[in-house]
């Protein structure tokens, strides 16, 4: 009974460990180019804003550690041109287009605009190389091709944040069903 206590102390003391390690801030989170689903680059002007003139526009971020009980916090600063929504989302699974929580931005202008977005990061979908997709979503009022404008999009580090139990669960599946190379 002594050696089950012992191995199970040792387990445990493991996984408070690797827990705890994933509370550590962030150090530097980097974000990729703004491109169309097709992977090509939208335009910047001299201001380096992104013309987005899609429905859809996608970066990647970049992550230096797991991202089990982190919390990713986006300041994002745009000018809604011609919009009735848009929504900020981080991919959830192995389906390119999986992003089933969207946090929507306010378009009730169309002026300069401002938004802090926060989203929960361990139920997310992590790449083998620890980057995260992340997805604009954009519809247009009357139903052409919705036209805006990005001027930047802060990545804060991100918090530290305690899972529920199906995004842990929803985290550790993801790691058991990775794709690794033969």
């Amino acid at each position: 009974m002594p050696e089950v206590l012992k191995i199970m102390g040792a387990a445990l003391a493991l996984t408070s460990c690797i827990f705890l390690l994933s509370l550590v801030p962030l150090r530097r989170v980097a974000l990729g180019q703004i491109e169309n689903i097709h992977g090509i680059p939208y335009p910047q002007d001299q201001s380096n804003s992104h013309l987005i003139t899609e429905p859809l526009a996608h970066a990647d971020i970049y992550f230096p550690s797991p991202v089990l009980a982190q919390e990713l916090r986006l300041e994002i600063k745009y000018t809604p041109t011609n919009l009735s929504s848009l929504a900020v989302g981080v991919r959830e699974d192995s389906f390119w287009l999986g992003y089933g929580s969207r946090q929507p931005l306010p378009t009730r202008n169309e002026e300069f605009s401002m938004a802090i977005v926060k989203i929960p990061l361990t139920d997310k979908f992590q790449e083998i190389d620890r980057s995260l997709d992340l997805m604009f979503f954009a519809e247009s009022p009357d139903g052409d091709a919705p036209l805006w404008q990005l001027h930047d999009v802060q990545i804060g580090t991100s918090l530290p944040t305690m899972p529920s139990y199906q995004q842990f669960r929803n985290y550790a599946g993801s790691i058991l069903k990775r794709e690794r190379a033969l």
